[in-house]
């Protein structure tokens, strides 16, 4: 069964966000990102995670919604069968707006 294992939110103060999130609900810092489209912190609870987001340009936030975007970016599930899934998606008529982020393992 698929589980939500992330959420996702762009926002223009990643610091601030992190820092809410840590002081009321308790989570972990587990990392940061500095590249060439986004900054960010992952947090986690144990059981899920979130990623604070700033995108620097559009391309990283996705040009449909540009870089001035704040809310939530995306959330991700755990499956087993990932073509399943995509089967699953097209015939419930979502579409496909970029290949998505797959950790196997």
């Amino acid at each position: 069964m698929p589980q939500l294992r992330h959420v996702a939110i762009t926002t223009h103060d990643i610091e601030k966000t992190a820092k809410f999130s840590v002081d009321v609900f308790e989570m972990k810092e587990m990392g940061k990102i500095n590249d060439s489209g986004t900054t960010g912190c992952f947090l986690s609870d144990g059981v899920m995670n979130l990623a604070t987001l700033h995108s620097k340009n559009d391309q990283a936030v996705g040009v449909e919604r540009g870089a001035g975007f704040k809310g939530i970016h995306h959330i991700g599930f755990e499956v087993e069968d990932m073509a399943t899934i995509q089967e699953k998606l097209a015939s419930a008529g979502s579409r496909r707006t970029q290949d998505p982020w797959v950790k196997s393992g």
